[in-house]
């Protein structure tokens, strides 16, 4: 939950649209009545720090530059929510449905809420996509939350697995039947009562639908907090430097790219094998890179998720020799 920028991979426009009821706020109305709490929300929530990005009010929206990334979110909570960039003109549409959310729209902590009886929704624009949370504040509320996607750019839906077919739950958009090419990445479900006890929750794909399930037990205390996230990027900012005696891709990992770095983990496999699939599907026909020495890029990309993902930046040459994966480790990733 925190401020992201974006990368030059997914240069689609990303179109949230909530399928809610129509909610016209001004920008200085005082916030109504509710029971949302954005204080317990950012505690409960297991994303990134320091990731929201600011918001300000123009044109009807609360806008927010997050990073290269623009979000703009429509106060009118019936409009969709949309965040840009430039590598492509396609765009994904999001509608979600869950609760009715009639008593008010405002804004808290960098979030647009829009607020109800049993439950309210909030939404921020983050680093590297969109965050959506639900904040079920009684018994009566919805427990079954369905996110709708549709892009022309979109192939299937699939939860995403590690080299070893093993998954966490998490869910990947993909451009193409091969799965090489992302759109977008949902980050595994989670949900958390008042206290901060684990709730039961998980997703279901219907077609190109994401359910979330949230399964609350009379021992969970309210209110109850869930967040599907829609990530367009690992990066925070992305170019090609020249570090001599070589041309460097030079990637600055996001929070949500860090929190998955190390050496093991069904999370850590799926992410590094979904954001080295960004990398590659944009820069390997890069006048640096011509897409030679792949293997070589590869082993580089890995050394740094794996072993240096504390690293400011991620510097990937591919004029740098081949000696395999475990020597490019044992040369803090810079193979000579």
């Amino acid at each position: 939950m925190k401020t992201h920028k974006k990368w030059l991979l997914l240069a689609s426009v990303i179109t949230v649209s909530l399928m809610l009821p129509t909610i016209t706020a001004n920008a200085a109305e005082p916030s109504p009545q509710t029971q949302y709490d954005s204080d317990l929300v950012e505690n409960l929530s297991p994303n990134p720090t320091d990731n929201t990005a600011s918001l300000h009010y123009a044109n009807g929206s609360y806008q927010a530059d997050a990073g290269q990334t623009q979000v703009s979110i429509p106060q009118d909570s019936s409009q969709p929510v949309t965040f840009t960039d430039d590598s492509s003109a396609a765009g994904l549409a999001m509608k979600a449905t869950g609760d009715d959310f009639t008593n008010g729209t405002y804004t808290e902590n960098q979030t647009v809420v829009h607020s109800g009886t049993d439950a309210s929704t909030g939404v921020q624009a983050i680093d590297g996509g969109v965050q959506q949370v639900f904040y079920l504040n009684n018994a009566q509320a919805s427990h079954k939350y369905t996110v709708d996607y549709s892009s022309p750019d979109l192939d299937h839906m699939a939860f995403s697995k590690d080299k070893t077919g093993n998954t966490d739950g998490s869910v990947t958009l993909y451009k193409d039947k091969a799965e090489t090419q992302i759109l977008a990445y949902v980050p595994a479900p989670w949900a958390k009562d008042a206290t901060g006890r684990e709730v039961s929750t998980h997703y279901e794909i219907q077609d190109n639908s994401l359910v979330q399930v949230i399964q609350p037990t009379r021992n969970d205390t309210y209110p109850i907090v869930a967040d599907p996230t829609t990530i367009s990027t690992f990066f925070s900012s992305w170019k090609w430097i020249y570090r001599s005696p070589y041309w460097s891709l030079s990637l600055v990992p996001n929070g949500w790219l860090r929190a998955a770095g190390g050496p093991t983990g069904a999370m850590t496999e799926i992410v590094a094998r979904q954001s080295w699939n960004q990398v590659y599907a944009h820069e390997h026909n890069n006048s640096h890179w011509k897409n030679k020495n792949v293997n070589g890029m590869f082993n580089q990309y890995e050394c740094h998720f794996h072993f240096a993902f504390w690293k400011s930046a991620f510097n990937l040459e591919p004029a740098r020799p081949n000696p395999g994966l475990a020597k490019t480790i044992a040369a803090v990733c810079n193979p000579r």
